[in-house]
């Protein structure tokens, strides 16, 4: 961010000043020239959050330091900071011979934003005399812009010495180079599995994927309507058979330009939630999956991904889809689901929730069981190699021919076949 200075800038006292300080009576020694080094630069406001990239967007990384610049260092490291939000930083000057009572007052002058522009001050309270690091806190006079996404500036630093007596000295502390920052939402932290973490890779491609989803809306609309276009357009390459586990939840868009692509309903929560914590995207952001049971059909309960399967005479609890045969109907073969991921949001509006693979946005967990045809009990049909409705529990659609299929009334040979319950989403 900040490429070193080629020597070290010295800040000396004016001619007048070292005469006077020279010819002080009683014998007393004369006050050394003033000094003041530039010694690192550490943006306090930032985030603090940011890790390197990966080989991949799946791969995460080692975490930026605290510290960004540092003099006698080639590591330069990017910032990350929340839209909205004036930049606070602390210089690390190195002073030798600075007069007890003594004001410094440093400015950093951006080269292209103004919202870079920074200012503090401090006041000595001993005498300083030899190589004594102090740090004066800097803030910027104005917030950063929401619009922006990153930003590549330089700052050129002065201090200003303000000595007990008044007078005053002004020194060039030298210009800190390749600031970088990346700006986000907020500056939550969220510390969660590393795939949802931010490097700089990672959130280039999700501004990519959010801007491209709601547009120019996202400064005025409310947020849970931000998130609805998130996943209505993420929902709309749906494909129950490809999965994708946290490590790799970036990888869902790459499916989308190849035969047989898209991602399975988990999948597709997921890298909606990828995409939205590295963002520090407002408020609280969770995902999850439900299913129901037989006993009480309307009410969604959270589980199906690692819960054990339910059965019944040889018949397994499924959810049924649109694809299945007859929409859910007695008879209709495949659709057969064991929960619905969800990606389950609250906002300054209230929770809501956004079933994965669909258009749709749910004020109420319960209404998530509305993507589905029915909960049904279902036999496996080895001839057909597939599930096949043999009894509706509950239609959640309208048109869902209720029913039973008895021993004798499947068209092959009724083999059911123990733990073999079909592909989970």
């Amino acid at each position: 961010m900040c490429a070193p200075a080629p020597s070290p800038f010295h800040f000396a006292l004016s001619p007048v000043m070292a005469a006077i300080a020279a010819s002080m009576v009683l014998g007393a020694e004369a006050s050394p020239v003033p000094e003041v080094n530039l010694e690192a630069l550490d943006f306090v406001s930032n985030v603090h959050n940011l890790y390197r990239d990966g080989a991949r967007l799946s791969s995460l990384g080692d975490k930026y330091p605290l510290i960004e610049w540092q003099r006698g260092s080639d590591a330069v490291a990017p910032i990350m900071h929340a839209a909205d939000k004036p930049v606070q930083a602390e210089i690390v000057l190195q002073l030798r011979g600075v007069r007890p009572g003594s004001k410094l007052v440093v400015t950093g002058e951006s080269d292209a934003f103004l919202t870079l522009d920074l200012k503090g001050e401090i006041t000595l309270s001993g005498f300083v005399e030899e190589n004594e690091l102090v740090r004066v806190p800097v803030i910027a006079s104005r917030n950063l812009a929401k619009g922006l996404k990153k930003m590549e500036d330089k700052i050129r630093w002065k201090v200003e010495l303000i000595q007990p007596s008044g007078e005053r000295s002004e020194a060039d502390l030298g210009t800190t180079t390749g600031i970088t920052c990346y700006l986000v939402f907020t500056d939550i932290v969220r510390e969660g599995h590393h795939g949802y973490r931010p490097t700089p890779k990672r959130i280039e491609h999700a501004y990519s994927r959010f801007t491209s989803a709601t547009g120019n809306l996202e400064l005025q609309t409310p947020t849970h309507e931000q998130v609805h276009s998130l996943s209505k357009q993420v929902g709309r390459y749906y494909n129950p058979v490809n999965h994708f586990n946290d490590d790799n939840a970036w990888f869902v868009p790459g499916t989308w330009g190849v035969r047989g692509g898209g991602a399975s309903c988990i999948s597709i929560v997921r890298y909606c939630n990828a995409i939205l914590q590295v963002l520090g995207y407002p408020g609280t952001i969770r995902m999850d999956a439900v299913w129901a049971r037989p006993e009480n059909p309307t009410t969604a309960q959270i589980g199906g991904i690692d819960s054990p399967d339910v059965t019944k005479n040889g018949l397994k609890l499924f959810l049924v889809d649109n694809r299945n045969s007859r929409n859910g109907s007695v008879g209709g073969y495949g659709g057969m689901n064991n929960y619905e991921g969800v990606l389950i949001y609250t906002g300054d509006k209230g929770t809501y929730y956004f079933p994965g693979g669909t258009q749709y946005m749910y004020s109420s967990i319960n209404q998530v069981l509305l993507v589905f045809r029915a909960l049904v009990w279902a036999r496996w049909d080895s001839r057909a190699q597939q599930w096949q409705v043999a009894q509706v529990v509950h239609a959640y659609q309208g048109g869902v021919r209720s029913g039973s299929i008895g021993p004798g009334d499947s068209m092959y040979e009724d083999r059911v076949r123990f733990g073999l319950f079909g592909r989970r989403r």
